[in-house]
């Protein structure tokens, strides 16, 4: 019989290369990764996709109660300026990357919830949910207040 030096171990030539010869024999699967990666992923998505998505009616917020830079246009606020400014928010998170920052700001909560939360639970996700509206609440409110001065 041939053997083979493995740490330091000899073992004999019949390895079963199918398991993995770090993990415990007595688990249920041998795999290189742990299934956890689900509930972060999802954390992420959530954070990320609902980020934007907060970003249109606190956009309408902005417009109708204080007032939100319209390009090529006027700054007024208003019922009338609320469309405008929706689309305002096109422009600048098409046009000038935007929806990028408003994303990594959202990508940046759910890891936070997530870490800070633990297991996956349901009240994890409408947490980052809420708390993702602080990140486009906060980058719209600074690109409406520099033209007031």
């Amino acid at each position: 019989m041939r053997g083979y030096l493995t740490g330091l171990r000899v073992t004999t030539g019949n390895r079963n290369l199918k398991t993995n010869p770090y993990e415990p024999a007595a688990t249920e699967s041998a795999s290189a990764f742990p299934n956890e990666g689900t509930s972060l992923w999802k954390s992420v998505a959530v954070g990320d996709c609902s980020s934007i998505a907060w970003s249109f009616p606190i956009t309408a917020l902005l417009g109708l109660l204080f007032r939100f830079p319209v390009p090529f246009g006027t700054i007024e606020g208003g019922l009338d300026h609320v469309i405008p400014s929706l689309f305002a928010l096109l422009f600048y998170g098409v046009f000038t990357g935007g929806f990028i920052v408003i994303g990594i700001g959202g990508v940046t909560v759910g890891l936070i919830v997530h870490f800070a939360a633990g297991r996956d639970s349901p009240a994890k996700l409408w947490a980052i949910f809420l708390l993702s509206a602080l990140v486009p609440g906060f980058c719209l409110f600074v690109l409406a207040i520099p033209e007031q001065f």
